[in-house]
């Protein structure tokens, strides 16, 4: 099994779109006589409605097997060898059961925090692999926080339910209303007839109802980008960074920075949001303004003196 990041594939945004246009062409298909009658309006509707998975912690169980690792680098070793010195290590896979579209595990919530939920799907269980190399190392503490994560992401995109339904509904309503102006011209055209009118021959093969219960969320957004860094920085410290964003990207590092990532018309907060989910390191830029005691040199610079460098600072999410 190979964990991958969770809630990063597609913005929680497009989804909701996505899923308007598919409520809209499942309304479309109706036949005339189910167009205008109201539950099965709301049948679609319930039908594309985000179905955000509840996860049953009472169920978790574990399975132990074993493993090999690379402990050529740690640091309780004496000696580091250049190759790799493989190792058997206990390897622990949690499976969590839960509730829900397995889908919604690919959204990513408009609200992120600092820690990313990695895993895997599947069936209907979320599959968490743990590999232990240090018989003291708090596993059930380390299991608790990647479990608290996953059910972070899933109840900030739980918030989303009014949203959605909101959306869904005026999406409908347009389509419903449009669709009543269409029956309304026909039977007018219909009634001004003065012969008899025959109902038309039905086709020889039906057509098959439309399939309400598929849910796979796949919308139709660009393909994610990835970075190697996001910069993150204050605007007056520009002069400085810019400089910085262009080395590293003539050194062959891709880079999420502001000037050269977001363009016009998008939506600042998204965009940040996207750079953040995928960029595998973060680089933030203190400026001289930050107070004295978060500085490296301590001392008050004299009037002659230049401004102190920026410290960058990499941290690996």
């Amino acid at each position: 099994m190979v964990s991958r990041i969770l809630f990063s594939k597609y913005d929680v945004y497009s989804v909701i779109e996505h899923q308007k246009q598919r409520v809209k062409e499942a309304y479309l298909r109706l036949p005339d006589g189910e167009a205008l009658n109201e539950a099965t309006i709301q049948q679609i509707k319930a039908e594309y409605m985000l179905d955000v998975p509840v996860l049953k912690t009472g169920e978790m169980y574990c399975v132990e097997g074993k493993t090999k690792v690379d402990v050529s680098r740690s640091p309780n070793r004496i000696f580091f060898n250049r190759g790799p010195v493989m190792e058997d290590a206990t390897e622990l896979t949690v499976h969590i059961p839960f509730d829900g579209d397995r889908g919604v595990f690919d959204i990513a919530p408009s609200a992120y925090n600092s820690r990313i939920a990695q895993g895997e799907i599947e069936g209907k269980e979320v599959l968490l692999r743990v590999v232990v190399t240090d018989s003291a190392y708090d596993v059930q503490a380390h299991i608790d926080r990647e479990v608290a994560q996953i059910n972070w992401a899933l109840s900030h995109l739980r918030e989303k339910h009014e949203y959605v339904s909101q959306e869904l509904e005026v999406a409908l309503r347009k389509a419903v209303s449009t669709r009543k102006s269409s029956i309304e011209a026909r039977g007018s055209v219909v009634g001004k007839l003065k012969i008899p009118l025959r109902p038309s021959t039905p086709p020889a093969t039906p057509t098959p109802p439309p399939d309400l219960k598929k849910k796979v969320l796949e919308p139709t957004v660009p393909a994610t980008h990835h970075w190697d860094a996001f910069i993150s920085h204050a605007s007056e410290d520009k002069r400085y960074v810019e400089p910085l964003a262009k080395a590293l990207e003539a050194a062959g590092i891709s880079v999420w920075y502001d000037k050269t990532s977001i363009g016009w018309g998008d939506d600042i907060r998204t965009t940040i949001d996207n750079g953040l989910l995928n960029c595998r390191y973060c680089v933030v830029v203190f400026g001289t303004k930050l107070p004295t005691k978060m500085c490296l040199n301590t001392a008050p610079p004299s009037r002659n003196a230049a401004p102190n460098p920026h410290r960058m600072t990499a941290m690996k999410r």
